[in-house]
């Protein structure tokens, strides 16, 4: 058995580069737009030999893992890659095996798999006694088809009348598949499994230390799982309605157009109350879709006849697209009769037609954008930080959880870099680079971090963001850090405005 299957790989940074690094240390850029034809050539050859149609990844997500192949092999370009490819079929294989959206350890979410158990409890308390469906897609190396056998297998067991369930685990990478089937590990994918459950699932097979124990699935829970190899958005081989369906770390590297017919053959597979399970930090909106967002997690989403848009997404980097012709509400100064010592700089705005940024996420805009407002809300300790190049008109804004990243388990800080001061500096100054601002014209303006509940990372959080400011050579315009209450801001990229409320008061003051 080839055991380099198993080596263990950090989850998928969606916030891709597109840019890297070669042996003589300078910096390329591949010119997506010279070298599209390339890139399809590239693409079709795979589909001809493996019969696997790539078209449905997003074009930067391909020329990451592209380029990671590039730089493993000496290569520096495109066309020399499509060369390779052609005269090596391995290559194919390789790059599959590179490309693999991957799930490097079993129970990876505690509290996800908490709010599961109280969604599953109240949505299907009717349905005792019947088949219980779910549905993992993609299902490739079977870590994440074997959690969930396992979790509603102890469901099954906490609650006396649970019903039955089978899983059903779809996969388009034929090698991975044979992985799964197999059911074995090595113990490294295990540390974040109950004792419980390493002793009750899984049998050691091979000794030696942590990293290179083997384990193999128990066979009662490998009989819950069925493996199909199916191809990427061709439809579901299963005429099956499923209760569950899992679509972990695997929107996130689709286009558009194929986020929006996975939706579609989700729906086509869905009943009342069918919840679908989202990656960390993944989200619908932005979208059109059947589900809607419920539980206290953002991963969780309910199935519903009436289709809905969800309007704005809170973890991407908008496009520079043309401004919507809607008109975006100026904002209106308040009256004089809302507080007797209002300021001439309070202003009262609407929350509509602004970006918000949430725990852990950020955003890229420009001025000509609808929205062309970023908001944070409730930061309390949280920070705000907003990174700029006016001249460039490249505007961005993080919203800051913890300091520092070494605090981080299990590499979170790799799929969630914003939510760490440290991580979040470093990929929002590197995302307005790309996006064309000049480093030496990005200036910094930081908001929040107050002392709430006095505990160790709220007095971090604001001295950290100025030392790592003061790393990059950032220079930091306005701040408005500290103090006993929550803030709230607002950010405005076409005249660089910024607004601050503090507590619950619904007046802003100009920063």
């Amino acid at each position: 058995m080839n055991l380099s299957y198993f080596r263990s790989i950090h989850v998928l940074n969606f916030i891709l580069e597109f840019v890297v690094f070669h042996g003589n240390g300078d910096l390329r850029t591949i010119n997506l737009s010279s070298d599209s034809n390339t890139l399809n050539n590239i693409l079709e050859a795979i589909k001809e030999e493996v019969n696997l149609d790539f078209n449905h990844f997003r074009k930067e997500v391909l020329l990451v893992k592209i380029e990671e192949r590039m730089s493993m092999i000496g290569l520096t370009s495109l066309r020399q890659y499509l060369i390779h490819i052609l005269n090596n079929k391995e290559e194919i294989n390789k790059f599959i095996d590179n490309f693999r959206i991957h799930h490097p350890l079993f129970f990876n979410d505690d509290s996800l798999f908490k709010e599961l158990e109280k969604q599953i409890s109240l949505r299907f308390q009717n349905n005792r006694g019947e088949r219980f469906h779910v549905w993992i897609y993609p299902g490739c190396f079977g870590e994440e088809a074997y959690t969930f056998a396992i979790f509603l297998k102890n469901m099954k067991k906490k609650y006396n009348d649970f019903f039955e369930f089978k899983i059903v685990a779809s996969n388009f990478n034929p090698q991975a598949q044979e992985i799964a089937i197999r059911g074995i590990y090595e113990g490294s994918t295990l540390v974040n499994a109950p004792a419980d459950y390493k002793s009750q699932y899984f049998r050691q097979i091979k000794k030696g230390n942590n990293s290179s124990n083997i384990f193999i699935i128990n066979e009662n829970i490998k009989k819950k799982v069925v493996f199909l190899c199916e191809g990427i958005l061709c439809g579901h081989s299963k005429s099956l309605k499923y209760n569950l369906i899992v679509c972990r770390n695997f929107i996130s590297v689709l286009n558009n157009d194929a986020k929006h017919k996975l939706l579609k053959l989700f729906a086509s597979h869905s009943i009342e109350g069918t919840i679908l399970v989202l990656g960390a930090g993944e989200s619908l909106e932005g979208l059109t879709s059947n589900f809607e967002p419920v539980g206290t997690t953002s991963q969780l989403y309910e199935y519903s006849k009436i289709v809905k848009e969800h309007k704005f997404s809170n973890s991407f980097v908008l496009e520079n697209k043309k401004p919507r012709k809607k008109r975006i509400p100026e904002l209106k100064k308040s009256s004089s009769r809302s507080r007797s010592n209002m300021h001439e700089d309070r202003v009262v705005i609407p929350q509509k037609d602004i970006l918000l940024i949430k725990s852990s996420q950020y955003a890229i805009i420009h001025s000509n954008q609808s929205p062309s407002k970023m908001g944070a809300f409730g930061l309390g300790s949280c920070i705000a930080l907003i990174l700029r190049d006016k001249k460039n008109d490249v505007h961005g804004m993080s919203h800051i959880l913890l300091p520092d990243s070494q605090t981080s388990k299990n590499e979170e800080h790799l799929l969630t870099p914003h939510k760490y001061v440290d991580t979040s500096i470093k990929e929002l100054r590197k995302e307005l680079i790309k996006h064309g601002a000049h480093k030496k014209n990005i200036k910094a303006i930081v908001v929040g971090g107050a002392h709430i509940i006095n505990v160790d990372h709220e007095i971090q959080n604001a001295d950290v963001v100025i030392e790592e400011l003061k790393k990059y050579e950032i220079p930091v315009e306005k701040i408005d850090i500290g103090g006993k209450r929550g803030r709230s801001v607002i950010y405005d990229a076409k005249d660089g405005s910024i607004l601050v409320k503090n507590g619950k008061t619904n007046e802003f003051r100009k920063l």
